[in-house]
């Protein structure tokens, strides 16, 4: 019986994995150091999350930022959020595969750091946000518009506005991550919709002025779609979507067949069962690779909430959030040897 337990357990444990929302996509891994806000316009996120940098094809005019990756190496599984652009990164046209500059930081937790250049396996995932989307206007203007999109489960596609009762209509995102509409006269209301990528809208209601703010759209998007990884575009789910490659031992157990079904007696019984992004040899291949990388081109970046210049509480956060995020192949792993010395003695 107690092996019975042990092997159910074990089969749950490994059985937790973290929601696929694209088919797997092949891609390759480089690092730089992070010392800006990145060109998506976060703040300090990449001290308070894993992040990474996206080459151009993938960062497609910042409509990837803010969306969320589980990237999966020889060396363990992590989640990491698009937050700046890699323009100096390889091309998925011209290698077919998907370049990501990480943060120098977390370059270890998927692979080691020595090898600079490593091929991975890596699938959508939803964020792993608590609450709703939040729209964050950056200024007080009756002439001008200036607004960006965090805390959304899935990517953010469109924003939609409506000024002083008038149609609702795209505005225009800029490479720095923020919808921007200019040369309007003297607004006094206004509407805005925000719209994932499975064209879901949500309208946020405490938004009705062009003022300067973070509103709580009361919402959040449903995680319950599939989109193409290299596109961005809602498809079929893919009979073949898992297919990215983990870690052998997770690999084996995580798919739980092992069979448990026999008599007990009472006795233990046995069984059957970055600008030079693409090299990263040095750490800062990518750092000139990132446009946005120093916030310059992006006004008003700094508005992103719960930003903090604590570095030491921010590093702390970073070590907590790494945690939280990986698939957890060394903690797992030290989990089942624990279980099987528990059976054994």
């Amino acid at each position: 019986m107690k092996l019975q337990y042990t092997l159910i357990f074990t089969c749950l444990l490994f059985s937790i994995e973290v929601e696929q929302i694209s088919q797997c996509g092949n891609a390759h891994i480089t690092y730089y150091d992070v010392d800006g806000e990145g060109n998506c316009g976060f703040g300090d996120l990449h001290f308070r999350i894993p992040t990474a940098a996206a080459e151009v094809e993938m960062y497609k005019q910042s409509q990837t930022c803010g969306v969320c990756y589980e990237l999966m190496g020889e060396g363990g599984t992590l989640v990491v959020m698009i937050a700046d652009g890699c323009p100096g990164c390889t091309s998925v046209s011209s290698t077919k595969k998907i370049h990501l500059d990480l943060d120098q930081r977390i370059f270890g937790e998927v692979d080691l750091k020595s090898k600079g250049n490593v091929g991975i396996s890596m699938r959508m995932v939803p964020c792993e946000v608590t609450g709703n989307v939040i729209l964050h206007i950056t200024e007080t203007n009756a002439f001008y518009f200036n607004a960006y999109v965090t805390n959304h489960k899935i990517g953010v596609k469109a924003l939609k506005v409506s000024f002083d009762g008038g149609e609702f209509k795209e505005v225009k995102r800029e490479s720095w991550n923020r919808f921007v509409q200019s040369g309007l006269s003297n607004v006094k209301t206004i509407k805005v919709k925000v719209v994932s990528f499975a064209d879901e809208e949500i309208e946020c209601p405490g938004a009705t002025s062009i003022t300067q703010g973070d509103y709580d759209c009361g919402k959040q998007f449903s995680a319950d779609h599939f989109f193409d990884i290299y596109s961005n575009k809602k498809i079929n789910k893919n009979t073949m979507s898992d297919c990215c490659k983990k870690p052998s031992l997770i690999s084996d157990l995580s798919k739980c067949d092992i069979d448990i079904n026999y008599q007990d007696t009472g006795e233990n019984q046995p069984t059957n069962n970055s600008q030079d992004g693409n090299s990263g040899q040095d750490g800062n291949s990518g750092q000139e690779g990132n446009s946005g990388q120093n916030g310059n081109n992006c006004p008003n970046g700094n508005n992103c909430p719960n930003g903090s210049n604590n570095e030491n509480n921010n590093n702390n956060d970073v070590f907590f959030e790494r945690f939280r995020n990986l698939n957890g192949n060394y903690l797992k792993t030290s989990i089942l040897l624990f279980l099987i010395i528990t059976y054994i003695f």
